[in-house]
């Protein structure tokens, strides 16, 4: 199977996550799914804008694992409150999990990496774990994120175990 790389819209910059509002306006969009978890939503909250006033937000929390238990869960609020876009705020699991849940459907992905160590945000693939942590498998798409904000400073910021490791991993690609 041969899959794209890469979101289709990039935006590095310490400003990236401004550009949100006027994505969702540009999209009419009015009902997001916000997938996150708690410490990175912490870390990312002084940089968020404010939501826009038309769009109705729907905040879930991570459950921890991209298990086929936690997609199916975000999944159905996903489908019970009709949202347009679905955005994943956090590490590798989180992101991996919004795009589990939107791939093959209507729905728009904005991805929001809070952790240099993963590929996720670039990736069309998720990988998938038991609720234990055990890994189970994998899933390669066909489609990519719409859009990907990233904040040096978010990342910079990120526990050092994290950052090292992504660096150490992207510096052994380059090689």
């Amino acid at each position: 199977m041969i899959s794209q790389s890469g979101p289709q819209r990039y935006i590095s910059d310490n400003e990236a996550y401004d550009q949100l509002p006027g994505f969702m306006a540009d999209l009419k969009v009015k009902t997001v799914l916000f997938l996150h978890g708690q410490k990175s939503l912490a870390a990312a909250q002084p940089y968020l804008p404010a939501w826009p006033a038309d769009v109705d937000v729907v905040d879930v929390p991570f459950g921890g694992e991209c298990s086929y238990e936690e997609i199916a869960r975000v999944r159905a609020i996903a489908d019970e409150n009709d949202v347009d876009m679905v955005i994943g705020l956090g590490g590798g699991k989180v992101l991996d999990t919004a795009k589990s849940v939107t791939t093959g459907t209507h729905r728009y992905l904005v991805l929001i990496p809070t952790l240099a160590s993963n590929c996720s945000p670039w990736s069309a693939i998720s990988v998938h774990y038991k609720e234990s942590g055990e890994h189970v498998d994998h899933e390669i798409y066909l489609e990519t994120a719409n859009l990907m904000l990233l904040n040096p400073k978010v990342i910079l910021n990120s526990p050092i175990e994290y950052f090292v490791a992504g660096i150490g991993r992207h510096a052994g690609e380059v090689l």
